[in-house]
């Protein structure tokens, strides 16, 4: 991956963990973790929606992000790009080598 390809800027957020539950349990607030930060967010279709049937779901989104520990390894985030949500399923550390992270995600239908 080029750094010119980071043509977007995303958010990632994060429940926030000091917010109260509602009567189920759930806590729906969410905070900003990284903020405009640069990537570049792919539409997936055709030959890689097999590929992103091993993750269990629907996968519509391909976001590529320089390393960030905060970001690594995590699923229980959500992209915010131009207004949208995108539910992230998976963070790959691309070829183990702390440089690309590969966010796996489905877009939240409100």
């Amino acid at each position: 991956m080029r750094a010119g390809k980071l043509r977007h800027v995303v958010t990632f957020i994060e429940r926030d963990p000091t917010a109260p539950e509602d009567a189920l349990g759930n806590a729906n607030a969410w905070r900003s973790l990284i903020t405009d930060l640069p990537a570049g967010v792919e539409d997936i279709r055709g030959k890689e929606d097999r590929d992103a049937a091993k993750y269990g779901a629907e996968l519509t989104h391909k976001v590529w992000v320089r390393y960030h520990p905060d970001i690594a390894g995590r699923a229980d985030l959500r992209v915010q790009f131009r207004g949208r949500e995108l539910d992230v399923h998976a963070v790959v550390n691309w070829q183990e080598r702390d440089r690309w992270l590969i966010v796996l995600c489905d877009e939240r239908q409100s």
